[in-house]
């Protein structure tokens, strides 16, 4: 158990590509003393993980994607699906940035994740899932360096451009309780990070994670 005063950071996978048994696509577990717990990416296999972690699945929600290389949210359609009809009644929160245009923003992928899976969705109207089946998302304007994407309850979440292939990529940092963790997501070293990075208790790099696989997330 966390102390009231304290943060927590799990990795619940680390690797891009190709697939390992033993090692799911990326995505970070932030747990905080108050009880709030939120995800930073979402890629293939971390769900297994999380649920291996005893995190009920009603708490596996407030989603914050980096940007829309597949194995960033790959296990999100999987959750989206399931989750209404065992324990989640309430709409699944995903925070992601714009792109280029709209149809590279988080709005457009999560509509086409929608349709995608309209089959799946359609078929549990048979069961009580409540709200469980709708999607709040807040797309933030990748552009807007430092801007603030979550500001509740005493944590702030904020996010900055990075360069990575294509407009759209951006980095987070959450400050709660004079605490703070950084996840940069992909890309090159840059100055904004440096910048808004500084004083952080806790600063992870996509490569960093890389680097440091070998313990299996």
């Amino acid at each position: 158990c966390l102390r009231s005063d304290e943060m927590r950071i799990s990795f619940m996978g680390s690797n891009p590509f190709p697939p390992r048994r033993r090692q799911a696509c990326t995505c970070i577990m932030v747990e905080l003393g108050d009880g709030h717990r939120f995800f930073f990416d979402f890629g293939s296999g971390c769900l297994r993980n999380i649920i291996a972690m005893r995190v009920p699945i009603e708490a596996i929600n407030d989603i914050f994607i980096t940007h829309l290389h597949v194995d960033h949210f790959g296990d999100l359609p999987y959750l989206y699906t399931f989750a209404p009809h065992n324990g989640r009644y309430t709409p699944l929160r995903v925070t992601g940035p714009s792109g280029s245009a709209p149809e590279f923003g988080t709005k457009a992928m999560i509509a086409g994740m929608k349709q995608m899976t309209a089959w799946n969705i359609d078929s549990i109207n048979i069961m009580p899932v409540g709200d469980g089946a709708e999607i709040e998302v807040n797309e933030f304007d990748w552009a807007d360096d430092n801007g603030l994407c979550y500001d509740a309850d005493g944590i702030q979440i904020r996010h900055w451009r990075r360069s990575h292939t294509k407009d759209g990529a951006s980095a987070y940092r959450l400050d709660w309780a004079g605490l703070s963790f950084v996840w940069t997501g992909d890309g090159r070293p840059d100055e904004r990070t440096i910048d808004f990075s500084q004083g952080a208790d806790l600063f992870v790099d996509r490569k960093s994670t890389r680097l440091n696989s070998s313990h299996r997330t």
